[in-house]
């Protein structure tokens, strides 16, 4: 709940004024520019025609040939590293034995603390006081 409101609080304006200056988004005419154009109206341009593009052919062949190398060097530093601990056998064999071993203590420890506590109780046989009847 609380979590909720302070979404909400978040997203509300922080004084009247500020929600007053953001505007409903609509175009009325106080807000058209009175001059001829602004400095945002400038023709778009496709993102294909980018003017930073290379055009030479041997130039784009380098920048090929490089990001190839660098794919290729990527590659034989992984395998130089070698497989990550998890992908090898030893771990986990390591780990199955943790988990055989956490599970059997707490299994032998449940039996051992109920031994010592005297174990189950028994039903006495007639005429013969027990020790431990009641419990």
């Amino acid at each position: 709940m609380l979590v909720a409101i302070a979404l909400v609080a978040t997203l509300l304006p922080a004084t009247p004024a500020a929600a007053a200056d953001e505007g409903s988004g609509e175009i009325t005419d106080s807000e058209t520019p009175k001059s001829g154009k602004s400095k945002s109206d400038k023709p778009y341009a496709l993102q294909a025609s980018d003017p930073d593009a290379p055009k030479d052919p041997a130039v784009v062949a380098a920048k090929k040939k490089a990001a190839e190398e660098a794919a290729l060097k990527k590659t034989e530093e992984e395998k130089a590293q070698g497989p990550s601990v998890y992908q090898k056998w030893q771990f986990w064999a390591l780990t199955g034995a943790v988990v055989v071993a956490v599970v059997g203590v707490i299994i032998g420890g449940a039996f051992i603390i109920k031994s010592t506590n005297g174990g189950e109780v028994q039903q006495c046989i007639p005429n013969v006081v027990c020790a431990g009847e009641g419990r």
